[in-house]
Order: C-alpha cells, then sequence, then structure tokens
C-alpha cells in the first residue's frame, strides 16, 4: 500500500469549521478545507462546504454525530492529503480510504480526487 502527503503552501486560503455534536454529547469542531469529504452514516461522502445544520456524520467509533452548522474560515498553515492507495472508482467502496480526524471520519485524498472529478467542480 502506498501513502502520500501534500502539503499545501502557508498561506492555504479558504476552510470550512465544523461544529459537531458527538453521541456523547461532546461539541467538537474541526477545521479542514473546503472540499474535504466527511462520511455519512448511509456510507455516502458530502464535502464540508455541502454540510447542513442537522445532518448526521460518521464518526469513527461508530457512532454518528450531528452537524450544527459549518462555517466559512481561512487556513494558515500547512494541510495534509493523504491517499492511502490508488482508489477505484469503477468499485466505489472506500474501504481503505477513510480516515479519523478528531473522531470524524473522512475520506483520503485518492477518493475526493475521484469524487471531483466525477462530479465535474469543486465547491
Amino acid at each position: 500500500m502506498t501513502a502520500y502527503a501534500d502539503v499545501a503552501p502557508e498561506d492555504a486560503g479558504a476552510c470550512c469549521v465544523t461544529h459537531f455534536v458527538m453521541a456523547d454529547g461532546t461539541v467538537r469542531q474541526l477545521s479542514s478545507i473546503a472540499d474535504q469529504l466527511y462520511l455519512m452514516p448511509d456510507g455516502a461522502v458530502r464535502p464540508a462546504s455541502a454540510l447542513a445544520p442537522g445532518e448526521r456524520m460518521q464518526q469513527a467509533d461508530g457512532g454518528v454525530a450531528v452537524m450544527r452548522h459549518v462555517e466559512a474560515g481561512s487556513i494558515r498553515g500547512g494541510v495534509r492529503s493523504f491517499a492511502l492507495g490508488d482508489f477505484d472508482a469503477e468499485d466505489g467502496s472506500v474501504d481503505g480510504h477513510l480516515l479519523n480526524a478528531y473522531g470524524m471520519v473522512i475520506a483520503d485524498v485518492a477518493v475526493q480526487l475521484s469524487y471531483y472529478r466525477r462530479e465535474g467542480s469543486r465547491p
């Protein structure tokens, strides 16, 4: 399995700050690039910029978090994007391409690149 990471320039620009409530009631926030894909409980992925209040998101421990709100922000510093190997878009399975980010499940950059090729645009 191959893993690689990209680091954006020092001022990476726009981001989304997602605010969510974990299944145990803990309130958390996570900053990411606007097109970071989050895993939903039904197995679909959605970009941070498209998440809406009340949406349910998959936690890394199997629980379900609820989105409170998403706000626009900016990132100053490095942004790391990891690909955990090649992604087979024909198969569509994200197995082996999911990461734990502060308790939330996000997709790696291989899935993200495939998603935006298929969707034809980025947020």
